[in-house]
């Protein structure tokens, strides 16, 4: 698979995103497009669904960060739910880790 999927859907406390397919520099915008409209709604938490990412490259990276200042300056809360093992392992390199807010399911990250 190529490119990013982005399917957004409304919980009780904001919004879960489910990425799917490859986060790299041509995908910088699919979380502006799908995520930054609802930040506007009172955003509450924000889920990125991370179980179908295959690869996550730096531009992918530089999104998520940027979309976590966004949800930050909207009052919100950004929350990562579900890394593949690949996908923890370049957060945790990259001690990414300590600045996102990480959860091991989307559920446990909703209840939080």
């Amino acid at each position: 698979m190529s490119g990013l999927q982005c399917q957004v859907r409304r919980h009780d406390k904001g919004f879960v995103a489910r990425l799917k397919g490859t986060f790299g520099s041509v995908e910088t915008d699919t979380l502006d497009k799908e995520l930054v409209p609802a930040l506007g709604a009172a955003p509450g938490r924000i889920i990125l669904d991370l179980s179908g990412l295959e690869m996550l490259g730096s531009a992918g990276v530089g999104a998520m960060l940027k979309l976590r200042r966004k949800v930050d300056e909207a009052g919100g809360k950004l929350v990562l739910a579900d890394a593949p093992e690949n996908i923890m392992k370049i957060l945790e390199f990259s001690e990414l880790h300590r600045v996102f807010t990480t959860a091991l399911t989307v559920d446990s990250a909703m209840h939080d």
